[in-house]
């Protein structure tokens, strides 16, 4: 009829990048034959034009009803794309929390509120997304299971790591209980996590969590610190011997309490905790202190 196509007729080179650029532009429809096996004296006139008109091998170049359809086929591509990455984000993100059990809340939340270290708790963390609590839960019992419990047990003076439990020692997660993790979560593919605007680093992991979680504290200067060399946390030694300090003259007034036969030995040394004082500074203040004045208490109450 008369509609215009271009033919290219491939004898020892295809159509060129370039060609095909110029021929897209004008959305002129082009052809290429393929008559690479074809050789010069090899075959007559008729079985050229056969060749030509319907034998020889021919594609489409350039074809603009082909490159619509490649068009509108990935723009489905890219809308599935989309929901697909939309329903991922949202089964990252989805908070459907458990709650801890009691004995939880008595053992753990008690030794972090104790150690006066609840401003600590709730902050936005990356990763975050990979545990079933709240971030003040998750936090809370690596406060207590990674920093105080250590600092009460060992004396000041020792150098204490934060690491995870024998033999995953590289694993911070491992200090975490199993129904703090969730276990819908698995190692997605690069291409699903960027649909569902994640990163590998950004979706990450429990641990990465942990560990971006002990970099914010790090910066306070005044609980963990970052060793370049070792690559790893240690407790701050202010932070660890005021902990033991105090963990260790409660535990020797308790021993006296509860030789004396008390009732409620808790209540009673909560009560001289907090009025007890030397030459008007408190326990508190002994503990965070220390030196000789605190030294000179112990021995007393040793006695």
């Amino acid at each position: 009829g008369n509609r215009s196509f271009a033919i290219e007729f491939k004898v020892s080179n295809a159509v060129s990048e370039e060609k095909q650029a110029k021929v897209a532009a004008t959305d002129l429809p082009m052809i290429e034959v393929d008559l690479n096996s074809i050789r010069a004296g090899q075959i007559d006139a008729d079985a050229l034009d056969e060749a030509i008109l319907h034998g020889a091998s021919r594609a489409w170049v350039h074809h603009p009803d082909a490159e619509e359809g490649r068009r509108r086929l990935q723009a489905r591509v890219d809308a599935r794309k989309a929901e697909r990455g939309r329903r991922l984000r949202y089964h990252i993100e989805k908070k459907d929390w458990v709650r801890p059990p009691q004995d939880w809340h008595e053992d753990i939340m008690a030794l972090v509120v104790d150690a006066g270290l609840t401003d600590l708790l709730g902050g936005e963390i990356d990763c975050a997304h990979w545990f079933r609590v709240a971030p003040q839960v998750w936090q809370a019992e690596i406060l207590a299971t990674c920093i105080i419990s250590p600092a009460m047990q060992y004396s000041p003076g020792s150098r204490i790591e934060i690491k995870g439990e024998w033999p995953n020692e590289r694993s911070l997660a491992s200090r975490v209980p199993d129904w703090m993790i969730r276990s819908d979560l698995s190692a997605y593919r690069p291409n699903s996590l960027e649909a569902a605007g994640y990163t590998t680093a950004s979706f990450g992991s429990a641990d990465a969590a942990i560990r971006y979680y002990l970099f914010e504290l790090s910066k306070r200067g005044d609980v963990v610190f970052w060793d370049r060399e070792e690559r790893a946390f240690f407790i701050e030694p202010e932070l660890h011997g005021y902990l033991h300090r105090r963990h260790e003259l409660r535990w020797k007034i308790r021993q006296i309490v509860e030789a004396g036969g008390a009732t409620d030995p808790d209540a009673i040394v909560e009560r001289w905790m907090a009025k007890y004082s030397v030459n008007g500074r408190s326990q508190e203040r002994l503990a965070r202190e220390g030196g000789q004045a605190h030294d000179d208490l112990l021995s007393r109450v040793d006695d």
